[in-house]
């Protein structure tokens, strides 16, 4: 629902006087180019403001009644006016929200004395449809991305993108470095852009998202689970808009280097429903890309499980497991692609540092985050660097090299 900016009181005095010279509310509506309903308001707020022949209304006050005594010819010897305090502003939806519903008390002809609007935070739904009218303005730039001349279908490349917490906001002067929407999405954009260039030419890359992709999951600002109060820059919808945009170019600069780009988000803990619109908005704009695989109907947004020649491999955020019950997880949820594998690697994030731990013939890998720290994890004595990797497997050799970018501080 729209609201119109208020009316001016020229508007009302316009309405009334060409209400007055005509003869039908129709022709008097036409003569100044609006609705009949809207002259018909035009002319009562005119009336109200004491615009049509009353004494002047005192100043933040309006006109809520009028009574006239008549003599028996009919003329006016009295007239009381009663006036009431000025309404205030028009009603404006808060940023973030829209309108859910409209109550009204209305007398017993139906005109309306009062209304409540009843607004929301805005809906999944609201934003993806923000994500789309954002796609149409980039429609066909995918079918634009040639693919390579060559690619070695022995290789795959990974890329995780663990924790970029994109809108986290943090103040240099408490933390030590600062970061907000717009230093977190380039810092991001240009360390992938960097370990693509670096890569070798693999017929096959994963960009695997491992989780609290954005540092919030909603215009709380707060953490589903916990309700822990987070440190946000911008908006909701601004930083969903910009995180979709990140991975958006993302993609287009793996389709460059790579025949194939497989794409899957996972759940954080500050972001779990954002992994399942992230993969819908992603997957309907890459609907008719053959070249860019992203599972709609894996409902899976929790653990990521393939297989590449004799690598198996499997990713988590880790906020729900620890290493050991990751390696179980693989043998037990795909037997098949254990009993085919002699390389087994599951990669997670969560804890901001990398740490490597082999269980039994699993190696459990962590990824340090690429942005500076919030105020929480500063102040809880976390000091990590800050980097992003790729790593390259063989279909028979496993893991044969890997680049990183990393981050100075400040």
């Amino acid at each position: 629902m729209a609201f119109s900016p208020a009316i001016t009181d020229e508007e009302c005095i316009q309405a009334a006087k060409a209400s007055q010279s005509h003869r039908r509310f129709s022709e008097a509506a036409a003569s100044i180019g609006i609705s009949v309903s809207a002259l018909k308001h035009r002319t009562k707020l005119a009336a109200e403001r004491g615009l049509l022949g009353t004494k002047p209304v005192l100043p933040g006050f309006r006109l809520s009644k009028t009574t006239a005594v008549t003599n028996e010819d009919g003329d006016v010897v009295r007239e009381f006016i009663q006036q009431r305090p000025e309404l205030g502003a028009p009603f404006e939806v808060p940023p973030g929200h829209a309108v859910k519903g409209v109550s009204a008390l209305v007398d017993s002809d139906g005109r309306t004395i009062q209304q409540w609007i009843k607004t929301k935070e805005q809906t999944q739904t609201d934003l993806i449809a923000a994500i789309k009218e954002e796609f149409d303005q980039y429609q066909g730039a995918a079918k634009l991305v040639e693919p390579p001349k060559e690619t070695n279908s022995d290789l795959m490349q990974v890329y995780p993108v663990c924790d970029p917490h994109i809108g986290m906001l943090s103040w240099g002067p408490e933390t030590g470095e600062s970061n907000d929407l717009k230093i977190g999405v380039e810092r991001v954009d240009s360390g992938l852009q960097r370990l693509i260039s670096l890569a070798p030419p693999a017929e096959t890359a994963v960009i695997i998202q491992t989780g609290d992709f954005l540092h919030a999951d909603s215009q709380s600002n707060a953490t589903p689970a916990s309700g822990h109060q987070l440190d946000v820059d911008g908006r909701a919808q601004k930083v969903k808009l910009a995180g979709v945009q990140l991975l958006r170019r993302s993609i287009d600069y793996a389709l460059q280097k790579h025949q194939r780009v497989i794409v899957k988000n996972l759940k954080g803990n500050h972001d779990p429903e954002s992994a399942a619109w992230l993969n819908i908005a992603l997957g309907m704009f890459y609907s008719d890309e053959p070249r860019v695989e992203i599972d709609l109907e894996d409902g899976n947004n929790d653990i990521w499980l393939h297989l590449f020649g004799v690598n198996y491999i499997g990713a988590t955020h880790g906020h729900t497991m620890k290493p050991e019950r990751m390696a179980m997880v693989m043998a037990d949820d795909n037997p098949e692609y254990w009993g085919a594998s002699k390389y087994r690697w599951m990669i997670f994030g969560h804890i901001h540092h990398e740490t490597v731990k082999e269980v039994g013939s699993v190696r459990c890998e962590s990824f340090r985050q690429p942005v500076p720290k919030d105020a929480y994890a500063h102040s809880h004595g976390y000091r990590a660097g800050n980097s992003m990797s790729a790593v390259t497997l063989h279909k028979t050799d496993g893991e044969i090299g890997r680049h990183k970018i990393n981050f100075p501080r400040g």
